[in-house]
């Protein structure tokens, strides 16, 4: 994980975007959440969830890349 703040912030907000998604689809599949048409994270055919998450996953890919030297 990076040093700066900032960067430790943008991975516990993915993180939680991501978690929050997969809680609210499974929720809704299994019936104890209505459903309200969020996609399953890195899994579901989308075009602006697919985008959102894969930008996302690259962003961390690059801070973890970045903290690694």
């Amino acid at each position: 994980m990076a040093g700066d703040n900032f960067s430790r912030f943008v991975c516990i907000g993915t993180a939680i975007f991501i978690v929050a998604h997969l809680i609210i689809n499974l929720g809704s599949n299994l019936g104890i959440l209505p459903v309200i048409g969020i996609g399953l994270p890195l899994v579901s055919y989308g075009g602006s969830n697919l985008l959102t998450v894969s930008a996302l996953v690259g962003i961390i890919r690059h801070i973890a890349g970045r903290a690694a030297f």
